[in-house]
């Protein structure tokens, strides 16, 4: 019987931007401490900026999406992302994930999500409803208990920087879930080639 594999596609940040990562969720978590909330704090050396999140696929699936993003090198060229900006989903009443955005570079993400999703359809996968937001996860809120007082953290921290780093290629990633947290295997990888415009 084939194995299902959880699988999820996404562009790695540079141990820079993770540190920077780790030293703002370490900053919060000093104020956020002090209030009623409780955020599960996600482990910063998985952090990456998921593109696509592929769920449980089939050994063949998984090969029919390799193959489907074989041509994906020489139409992406690298491009530079600046992570800043804090923000919550789905909205700041009912905070359920705390994360960091992109500055610089969104542009670029949502041609890279668009070309990813455009090989990915006649596979049967339907793409989300909303909108490509890429972002780096920070915490999971599992209850609003708190939830006013942490935003008033949040907000104080909301124009941070954590750096910049350039987008060299897309990762195909395996994610086994663990109680202790996830573990993250390359599956495939597609540097990215094109000519960088003038």
């Amino acid at each position: 019987m084939n194995e299902a594999i959880r699988c999820f596609l996404a562009v790695e940040v540079s141990e820079s931007v993770r540190n920077a990562a780790a030293r703002l969720a370490g900053n919060l978590r000093k104020g956020i401490q002090f209030t009623k909330a409780h955020p599960a704090w996600v482990k910063m050396e998985n952090q990456h900026f998921t593109v696509v999140f592929l769920g449980n696929q089939t050994p063949q699936q998984v090969e029919r999406i390799q193959t489907a993003l074989s041509d994906l090198p020489q139409r992406m060229a690298p491009f530079e992302v600046e992570v800043a900006g804090l923000g919550v989903f789905p909205n700041e009443r009912s905070p359920r994930v705390l994360w960091v955005g992109v500055r610089r570079g969104r542009e670029a993400f949502a041609a890279l999500y668009e070309k990813v999703i455009s090989r990915l359809v006649p596979l049967g996968f339907q793409p989300e409803s909303r909108p490509f937001h890429p972002h780096l996860t920070l915490a999971r809120i599992k209850s609003f208990r708190g939830a006013a007082e942490m935003m008033d953290i949040v907000r104080s921290h909301k124009d941070c920087s954590c750096g910049s780093f350039s987008a060299t290629g897309l990762t195909l990633f395996r994610s086994q879930l663990h109680p202790d947290g996830a573990i993250y295997t390359v599956l495939a990888h597609w540097p990215f080639s094109a000519p960088s415009a003038p």
